[in-house]
């Protein structure tokens, strides 16, 4: 009976580290490549010049910047669009990313790290209700491609690719 009873329990706990170690429906967990099919990542020069910049390129509480941050925002979105993150090599992604943010000033990283909070709250608030942060696009001049941007679903996935690698760069277990 206890042999029984050991057999069951340890059943039990192979099919639930089994149920575990299962991947989400292709409904709940964005749409991430296989290895056969990842697009190559952008370079580190890329992240650099089309991620890091636009992020670094303003500093909170100075004439303009909430202007500065719509823009920051459409370009950051934008480069997680044109690069098709959702369909990205991670772990590539993951390296060129830290080889950049690793590649800015201590000054900048400390922008960066400011800044990207704010943007990150701007994109997804934009997702929940873009006629709710419409008007500081339109003041900024970017409401049109940023309207295009939020109106294509799979921008939504690679934006969210983005945003959950980027608050875990550095980290060995990437999201």
């Amino acid at each position: 009976m206890k042999r029984f009873i050991t057999l069951a329990l340890t059943l039990a706990l192979v099919f639930s580290l089994a149920a575990c170690g299962a991947k989400a429906p292709a409904a709940q967990a964005p749409a991430q490549a296989d290895e056969n099919t990842a697009e190559e990542a952008p370079s580190a020069e890329d992240f650099c010049e089309k991620f890091f910049s636009p992020v670094i390129s303003w500093h909170p509480g100075t004439a303009g910047s909430s202007l500065k941050l719509a823009m920051a925002a459409c370009e950051v979105l934008k480069f997680a669009a044109d690069e098709d993150l959702r369909n990205t090599d991670v772990p590539a992604m993951r390296d060129n990313m830290l080889k950049a943010f690793e590649s800015l000033s201590a000054e900048d990283q400390a922008v960066f790290d400011e800044n990207f909070m704010s943007i990150y709250a701007l994109i997804d608030s934009c997702f929940e209700d873009w006629e709710s942060e419409r008007g500081a696009f339109e003041d900024s001049g970017t409401a049109e491609e940023m309207a295009a941007l939020l109106e294509d679903p799979t921008v939504r996935v690679s934006w969210e690719v983005l945003r959950n690698n980027t608050f875990t760069m550095g980290n060995s277990d990437g999201v």
